[in-house]
């Protein structure tokens, strides 16, 4: 993330907290709530230019460990207002190999590319269709979604 990155960590927070009511893990991206586990980085766009978000391992691995048996969703909040929903099990198909950070830990990127109907693993050619969407369009699709129970 560039920029603010406190700022870009709660855009939109309320949306997860107060219209879908999930409980935000720790100082992490995961919010929950029973049978539930959402994934939710803010996104902007870099310097660059570029629109990018990350998953870490240590995310991936609470929930394998934890939420093995919950619905589970990859939701980016994108700066100023606007959000991709889609289930975690389609970013999994392109989870290859991380990408190592300084620190030696895990981590795999992701661009957003193509007028933000993409989401490709970084130097590679995987990738998943999504759909931009609007606030009151992303809490109408995520509660329904949600109160389904579907996978």
């Amino acid at each position: 993330m560039s920029g603010n990155h406190k700022e870009t960590a709660e855009h939109n927070i309320e949306v997860l907290t107060k219209n879908l009511k999930l409980k935000k893990i720790g100082t992490t991206v995961l919010f929950h709530r029973p049978g539930l586990l959402v994934f939710s980085p803010g996104v902007t766009k870099n310097t660059k230019g570029h629109y990018w978000f990350d998953i870490r391992e240590v995310n991936i691995e609470r929930k394998n460990t934890y939420y093995s048996e919950a619905n589970c969703f990859l939701l980016l909040r994108i700066v100023p207002d606007k959000f991709i929903m889609c289930r975690f099990d389609e970013i999994e198909k392109i989870l290859t190999s991380p990408d190592k950070e300084r620190t030696g830990k895990n981590v795999w990127k992701f661009h957003i590319i193509d007028g933000f109907s993409k989401i490709i693993k970084r130097n590679i050619d995987d990738f998943i269709h999504v759909q931009l969407v609007d606030k009151q369009k992303i809490v109408d699709y995520a509660e329904l979604i949600f109160s389904s129970g579907k996978k």
